[in-house]
């Protein structure tokens, strides 16, 4: 607290002034723990105080404010989502990839016979492919032609169409 009193001491007597990254850094921490508890008046005014201190647009400020010591999840253009934590998410350093919460449901014997019965099918979209599950299976139990297991079977025929979409993307992107 004592930091921002002095900058924002300096800022009345000199008007504009530009800060170092540290400055900057040591203002935005200080300013967002409190900017994040006061009322709507307050705010506006510690954001009309701020946008002078940084020469941050009002927005960004503000974004800057809210956001600072929380996490933001970022989807990025090649399909991976990031999330960046903290006083981190300021500095670059906060590059974290989000991992997976929960266990995948299905393994890699049901992909792999999701991938079997896809080629058999030739290869059919999701919802197509579900009609299609539910008719081919049987017949090819009859003729030994389903080399996976009860469970896999249970499995393949429980996965939603969307999922199966999901499943087969990187195959269908190796195909074209």
């Amino acid at each position: 607290m004592k930091k921002v009193e002095e900058v924002l001491k300096k800022l009345k007597e000199g008007g504009f002034m530009i800060l170092s990254l540290k400055e900057r850094k040591a203002v935005i921490k200080e300013e967002a723990a409190i900017y994040q508890k006061v009322t709507k008046k307050e705010k506006s005014r510690m954001l009309d105080e701020f946008v002078k201190l940084t020469g941050y647009s009002r927005c960004y400020a503000s974004y800057v404010l809210r956001t600072y010591g929380s996490k933001v999840v970022v989807d990025l253009e090649n399909g991976k989502r990031t999330v960046f934590i903290g006083d981190d998410l300021y500095s670059g350093k906060g590059l974290k990839i989000r991992k997976r919460k929960r266990e995948r449901v299905y393994g890699e014997e049901v992909f792999d016979a999701l991938v079997y019965l896809w080629k058999m099918s030739d290869y059919l979209c999701g919802k197509r492919l579900n009609v299609y599950m539910k008719e081919i299976i049987p017949i090819l139990e009859n003729f030994n032609e389903f080399p996976y297991s009860k469970e896999i079977k249970e499995k393949l025929l429980s996965i939603s169409p969307a999922t199966r979409d999901c499943c087969l993307r990187k195959k269908r992107i190796s195909l074209s």
